[in-house]
């Protein structure tokens, strides 16, 4: 028998090539389910990570001038400001922050929402009369 190959037939039913034919197919089916599972937790990880990067944006430009007052002022009540001067260095942050600008308009209903004690006073600065803050100044010191 060396060298001679030996073939063995196997009959199967039907019934169990049917069985084997439908095991085949529910593995290929859970393959199909776990790529799809695999790839939804996937897009919904992201989708989480997209939507909290979405909301510390808008945290950060609802912020905007909280940040900015909290960085780069001081509250003194025997400090003024001039408005167009604070609005400047105000834009300037945003500039260097990478952040939105809002309008001048916009500026001061935040500033004042979050400050409700400055009042608008006339100052004479430099020969020029100037509408300015009055309780507020730049913080000179750097980090």
């Amino acid at each position: 028998m060396k060298g001679e190959e030996v073939t063995t037939h196997v009959t199967l039913s039907k019934a169990l090539l049917k069985k084997i034919d439908n095991e085949i197919d529910g593995y290929y089916r859970e393959e199909k389910v776990r790529k799809c599972v695999t790839a939804g937790y996937q897009f919904l990880t992201n989708a989480t990570k997209d939507l909290e990067k979405t909301r510390r944006q808008y945290v950060k430009k609802s912020e905007l001038v909280r940040m900015f007052l909290v960085q780069k002022t001081i509250l003194d009540s025997e400090a003024f400001i001039s408005k167009t001067e604070l609005y400047k260095a105000f834009t300037e942050y945003c500039f260097t922050e990478k952040l939105p600008s809002i309008s001048p308009q916009k500026f001061k209903t935040k500033l004042l929402q979050i400050n409700p004690h400055l009042q608008t006073v006339r100052r004479i600065i430099n020969g020029k009369h100037l509408r300015c803050w009055f309780g507020l100044t730049m913080d000179d010191e750097e980090e």
